[in-house]
């Protein structure tokens, strides 16, 4: 009887993953039409997500299992994993290149200045901190360093940075900010707060024009740029009855409003209103986007994903373009892409890696 019943279940197991291997080789037949056949991608992401879920069970008791199903479990799940990596473009990059390294000590050459935040200008990276009043200054060009005072910046760091025209702006959370360029700092502007309990948490600009996510109520706050360094007066920039982005964990303007939601999910806004939500259909699926860069000069969005240790490169509709990988991306802070999206830098721990497109 024990007999028995061992043989049905091993021809239960059989039968159970000569289906998935089925629906593998299906996959595999949309993959080969990728380049002719858009929709085959989807088909093909589809099948290997479905099998993905049947062989799950048998990959969490594998080590219960006959060797000869065993053997066979660990097989597909490696052709899983294969054709998910050339169906998401994922390139692994063993041993990134290492441009530059901070050190903590004080008497070094970065003076002990700890870096958060990354952007690039002018061919030149500038690392910036919530917990420094400096500015430091990489020239990418002769390796060159500089340190400044940011004049914004006693007692509170610099908050958020991001880029108006040929310079820099900086902003503080005393809602303080001040422009740099070629390397003096412009007068310092305060702007006035929205409303009195606004959680500033996000900043972007575009067109000179000031963007403020508060991710506590969703609001998005507009500065109208008048010209000549000023701005008008803070306006709500979401229409009364849009959909708002609460716990908004980052956002990016081109014209549109794009914002990364707990969910993992990216929202585009435009004219007040939420235009279209999108997943992000990767595998595996997204658990710690974190960061989004894009410009009205790059066709893409740049999504940071620290968990996974990789940077996500999709299309404006969501498409997944590449994925960038390293398991030397182990403590991803911020990232920077050049105007023309071929160079990507990374701030990871005290070190920065660039990726060439």
């Amino acid at each position: 009887m024990f007999e028995s019943q061992q043989k049905k279940q091993m021809e239960i197991y059989k039968s159970d993953l000569g289906k998935i291997e089925d629906n593998i080789l299906k996959a595999e037949n949309y993959l080969a039409l990728i380049e002719t056949r858009p929709q085959a991608a989807r088909n093909a992401n589809f099948l290997l997500k479905e099998s993905w879920d049947k062989l799950s069970p048998y990959l969490e008791i594998s080590a219960t299992l006959p060797k000869t199903i065993s053997d066979q479990v660990s097989s597909i799940f490696d052709k899983i994993s294969k054709d998910f990596a050339k169906l998401n473009n994922v390139i692994e990059i063993p041993d990134p290149q290492q441009i530059f390294e901070f050190s903590a000590k004080p008497d070094g050459e970065t003076q002990g200045f700890i870096a958060q935040k990354i952007i690039l200008s002018n061919n030149n990276l500038y690392f910036y901190s919530p917990y420094s009043s400096n500015l430091f200054e990489l020239n990418l060009s002769n390796n060159d360093k500089k340190i400044y005072s940011v004049p914004i910046a006693k007692g509170s760091g610099v908050s958020a940075a991001d880029l108006m025209d040929n310079s820099i702006v900086l902003f503080s959370k005393s809602e303080n900010l001040v422009t740099f360029r070629d390397g003096k700092f412009g007068d310092i502007i305060t702007l006035k707060n929205p409303f009195s309990e606004f959680n500033f948490s996000n900043f972007s600009s575009y067109k000179g024009n000031f963007y403020f996510l508060d991710k506590t109520t969703g609001e998005i706050i507009r500065y109208p740029y008048l010209g000549a360094s000023k701005w008008g007066s803070p306006e709500t920039w979401l229409a009364p009855n849009a959909k708002k982005p609460i716990d908004g964990q980052s956002m990016a303007v081109d014209g549109s409003v794009w914002v990364i939601n707990k969910d993992q999910s990216i929202s585009q806004y435009y004219s007040k209103y939420l235009q279209k939500a999108i997943e992000v259909d990767i595998f595996p699926e997204p658990t710690d986007l974190s960061r989004i860069v894009t410009s009205n000069n790059l066709p893409y969005l740049y999504l940071m994903e620290p968990a996974q240790k990789k940077i996500i490169i999709t299309d404006k509709l969501g498409l997944v373009i590449k994925q960038y990988r390293s398991d030397k991306f182990d403590n991803l802070l911020d990232f920077a892409v050049s105007n023309d999206g071929k160079e990507i830098y990374l701030l990871n721990g005290l070190k920065v890696y660039k990726i060439t497109d």
